[in-house]
């Protein structure tokens, strides 16, 4: 019995790569962190491994993330390496 997850051709590494980044964006804000007291608590989206709110440091910084963020950095990373690579491929 086949598994209808996986197609049945072949993907390339930069296949993977993109669905990966997918995947990693859309857990980047899975975290949720607590705003009030503990009592009465009221949660909010957070980046699971910073744990920086999402928007907390107002509009023009929405989305932003401790500097040392792991999680941010694999996403800057990964989808830098996914740009060159298509880069590549346009150009052959």
């Amino acid at each position: 019995m086949s598994d209808p997850t996986f197609p049945i051709e072949p993907r390339t590494t930069l296949d993977i790569m993109r669905d990966l980044l997918r995947f990693t964006e859309e857990y980047e804000w899975s975290g949720r962190e607590n705003t009030a007291c503990h009592c009465h608590p009221e949660y909010t989206s957070a980046c699971p491994e910073c744990r920086v709110i999402e928007g907390e440091h107002g509009k023009d910084s929405y989305r932003t993330h401790s500097p040392d963020c792991r999680l941010h950095a694999l996403i800057k990373e990964t989808d830098a390496f996914i740009r060159v690579e298509e880069s590549i491929q346009e150009a052959a």
